[in-house]
C-alpha cells in the first residue's frame, strides 16, 4: 500500500510569492497587491495539491508554535488566495471580494439580469456590461460584479470593448462563479 502524503502548511517560498503577487498585479493592478500584503504572510498548504493563503501575523505565530510543539499542520488559515497548479496560479472566489475593492483594472460590472445568469454559469454578453475597468484584452482575467459592486466570480475576456458592436457578442466567458458552490452540491 502506498504511503500517504503528509499535509504541509508552511511559509511560501520566494518563487511562489512572486508568481502569486505577479499574477495579481498583472491582472488587477499594484493596488490589490499592496492592500493584500498589509494583511499578513503568504503560506502554502500542500499534499499532492497546493493552495496559497494569506495569514495574519498573530495567526502565523500560532501556526508556527503548533507545528513546533506537536508537528501538526493546519489544513488552512487566513484568506484563501487560490490554487497552485502546474506552475500557474488560479485565484480563489473569496479573493474576488478583495480584488473588487482595490482593483485598478480587470473588473466588469453587469446588469442585474446578467448577474443572475452569471451565477448560473452563463457567459456575459457585451450589452449587459454597465461599466468596466480596463484596458481589457482578449484572454484577460476579470472579476465580474453585480450592480451593487459585489464580486460574483471570474471570467475571461473573449471579445474586447472595441468589438462590442451590437450588444449580442459574448464578451466574458464564465470561468467560476459563486453559484458553483451550490451547483457542486454544497
Amino acid at each position: 500500500m502506498p504511503a500517504e502524503k503528509i499535509l504541509v502548511f508552511r511559509r511560501a517560498g520566494p518563487e511562489v510569492a512572486r508568481m502569486v503577487w505577479g499574477s495579481l498585479e498583472r491582472w488587477f493592478g499594484p493596488r490589490v497587491v499592496e492592500a493584500l500584503k498589509t494583511y499578513g504572510e503568504m503560506y502554502v498548504a500542500s499534499n499532492g495539491w497546493a493552495e496559497a493563503y494569506l495569514v495574519p501575523g498573530e495567526q502565523a505565530s500560532l501556526i508556527e508554535q503548533l507545528r513546533e510543539a506537536t508537528g501538526l499542520h493546519p489544513y488552512s488559515a487566513g484568506l484563501f488566495l487560490g490554487y497552485l497548479e502546474k506552475g500557474r496560479y488560479r485565484p480563489s472566489l473569496p479573493l474576488a471580494h478583495v480584488v473588487a475593492k482595490y482593483a485598478e483594472r480587470g473588473v466588469v460590472a453587469v446588469s442585474d439580469k446578467a448577474a443572475q445568469l452569471f451565477l448560473y454559469g452563463r457567459d456575459v454578453f457585451s450589452g449587459s456590461i454597465t461599466r468596466f475597468l480596463g484596458p481589457l484584452r482578449k484572454g484577460d482575467l476579470v472579476v465580474v460584479l453585480n450592480p451593487l459592486g459585489e464580486a460574483l466570480g471570474y471570467g475571461e475576456v473573449v471579445s474586447p470593448p472595441q468589438e462590442w458592436l451590437h450588444g449580442s457578442e459574448i464578451a466574458v466567458r464564465n470561468l467560476q462563479d459563486l453559484g458553483w458552490y451550490l451547483r457542486r452540491g454544497g
